[in-house]
């Protein structure tokens, strides 16, 4: 009796692993455990419940691969995670779109700005790996843009995870012409009330002293007739 071939249902499981960045830099490359999603073999398409729900399973493992990425701190290093962040989010989009579509409104809007997620982080990469630095902070506002796209895109759809990009752990951009600018609070000062002083009169300068006695005039003394003969003075009576 001859046996007969049966249809095998496969599944298939992808993983991402770290991406290093040919510079020598020593980072380490172990690997990353990334979305890991079976493909189920179905009847027909999913309904958008079921779909939204395996859609986000697939996110979740996305963003907590991406967070568990050390960014580091030279050119290098930025390079080997941003090369890993990558390999995560477009393993994300192929898991994505394994599911095939689902019935109604399609999820279309999505996986086009997680598209350009790919797009940019590929920019990112290659600028690090160039040195190129100049171009890093407008690489940066076009990946900022991008994912703000997609979570706008995911929420619409009515996704739960999916659209929370994840960020290698304490990421920053460094470009050549970026600049933290402390600003150091101004403590106000109290005004000093000046109180006004009442004048005080002062009397009129006598000179200082005593008043000088007062000298009489000369002419002997009297009075008006000393000195004088009368009428009549010194002569003889007849």
């Amino acid at each position: 009796m001859r046996a007969t071939a049966g249809t095998l249902a496969v599944a298939g499981t992808l993983a991402a692993t770290a991406v290093v960045a040919g510079c020598g830099s020593g980072t380490d490359t172990s690997s990353i455990a990334t979305v890991a999603s079976s493909t189920t073999t179905t009847s027909g398409p999913l309904s958008r419940s079921s779909f939204i729900q395996q859609a986000d399973e697939i996110c979740a493992e996305s963003s907590a691969a991406i967070n568990s990425i050390v960014p580091g701190s030279t050119s290098a290093e930025q390079a080997s995670a941003t090369a890993q962040q990558l390999a995560v989010t477009r393993d994300e989009l192929r898991s994505l779109q394994s599911l095939g579509a689902p019935q109604g409104a399609s999820p279309s809007a999505y996986l086009s700005a997680l598209g350009s997620v790919n797009a940019q982080l590929g920019r990112k990469h290659l600028a690090l790996q160039r040195g190129d630095v100049g171009s890093l902070a407008t690489i940066a506002a076009s990946l900022d843009t991008a994912e703000a796209k997609a979570r706008s895109a995911a929420s619409s759809y009515g996704f739960r995870k999916c659209g929370n990009v994840g960020s290698p752990a304490g990421s920053s951009v460094n470009t050549a012409t970026s600049s933290t600018t402390t600003t150091t609070p101004v403590t106000p000062t109290t005004p000093t009330v000046v109180t006004p002083t009442t004048p005080t009169t002062a009397p009129p300068d006598t000179g200082g002293g005593s008043p000088a006695p007062i000298t009489p005039p000369n002419g002997g003394s009297g009075g008006g007739g000393t000195g004088g003969v009368g009428p009549g003075s010194g002569g003889s009576s007849p």
